[in-house]
């Protein structure tokens, strides 16, 4: 192997690295951002094969199971806030 087939492995390897950061949600490209159980729960679920929308709405009826509508509401709202002012 050249020089020029290094270059274009490290180019690919750089490529890639860029398309799955532009992938990942706005919240997960803060580097202070640490999931919580929400997110923990729609990880999971986008690994056994949801979409990211619908592993959301599926985690979102699992909480209003546990929690109630009112403090899901709650909870949505703060998350809501938190990532408007760049906290999440």
């Amino acid at each position: 192997m050249g020089p020029k087939h290094v270059a274009l492995g490290v180019g690919g390897f750089v490529l890639g690295a860029l398309a799955a950061w532009a992938v990942l949600p706005t919240y997960q490209k803060n580097p202070a951002w640490k999931p919580g159980a929400f997110d923990k729960r729609v990880n999971e679920l986008m690994a056994q094969g949801h979409s990211e929308d619908s592993a959301r709405r599926i985690a979102a009826s699992i909480g209003r199971q546990k929690y109630g509508q009112a403090e899901m509401t709650h909870r949505s709202q703060m998350g809501k806030k938190a990532a408007k002012k760049g906290r999440s």
